[in-house]
């Protein structure tokens, strides 16, 4: 079983003159809608459409209104150059498409042409803005593989999407426990006491982005930080409040503490 996040249809539509027969194309969203959500509630059910406004459910049976009565997103595919339209159409169809559909818009932008011409970084920074400024719930990208300098483009625009904080957590010694020559004793309450050792503390930080850095503080004094794994810190001798903040590559960060008692024998 696998732990899917997202299912996308792509060319559910009529390749010509439809006539303005929409039912097909929305029973088939109702239809998957159902089938997903029996199994998974929070899996993203989404829908690319292609992206020409009123002509869109007479020519493909693709009414946006009624789709996204079904789909958590519609993704027009804004294909600036197919369509040899500037970045602006682009922000024209998100906002044609959200004043209409009920659910989340998010321009897919063509980074690569039938040609085989990449898009260059203006352009694509240009489609970028277009899009954000007319409320698309984000961006994706039509098609791989991407050039470098776009990928550039697209790493400005990270910060903007990634909200999710990082996972931190101060690993080893275990919280609130009594530690004598490395064995782990027993429980105790609001501190870890430590006779002999460890006498280091190891952090498990995770991101899906990846992990910047990891912060240490003592006594609420930055002492120390560290950029690679494994996350080690060198405790000191006596009572202290250990602090560590791991951040990810958006600025998100987040924090765990606790109190440690580190007695030398």
């Amino acid at each position: 079983k696998m732990n899917v996040d997202g299912i996308c249809l792509d060319y559910i539509r009529y390749p010509g003159n439809a006539n303005g027969n929409t039912y097909p194309i929305t029973s088939f969203c109702m239809e998957v809608r159902n089938a997903v959500k029996s199994i998974n509630q929070n899996c993203i059910l989404s829908a690319a459409v292609m992206p020409e406004m009123e002509a869109n459910a007479y020519y493909y049976g693709q009414d946006y209104e009624e789709m996204a009565k079904y789909v958590d997103v519609l993704l027009p595919m804004t294909y600036t150059h197919n369509y040899k339209m500037p970045p602006s159409w682009v922000g024209e169809v998100v906002d044609y498409i959200k004043a209409r559909a009920n659910c989340k818009v998010q321009a897919i932008i063509q980074s690569l042409d039938d040609e085989g011409i990449f898009m260059d970084k203006e352009e694509l920074k240009a489609c970028i803005e277009c899009a954000l400024n007319n409320g698309s719930y984000g961006i994706s990208f039509f098609r791989y593989p991407i050039a470098d300098w776009q990928y550039e483009v697209i790493d400005e625009y990270i910060p903007i999407f990634d909200k999710i904080p990082p996972y931190v957590e101060i690993e080893y010694p275990q919280k609130d426990s009594l530690y004598i020559f490395g064995y782990r004793m027993m429980t105790l309450e609001n501190k870890t006491v430590i006779i002999g050792y460890p006498r280091e503390m190891i952090v498990n930080a995770t991101d899906d982005r990846g992990i910047e850095k990891v912060e240490f503080y003592i006594d609420n004094e930055f002492v120390a930080e560290d950029k690679e794994e494994p996350y080690i810190f060198k405790l000191n001798k006596g009572c202290h409040q250990i602090k560590v903040i791991s951040y990810d590559y958006s600025k998100n960060f987040a924090s765990d503490e606790t109190k440690i008692c580190l007695f030398y024998v």
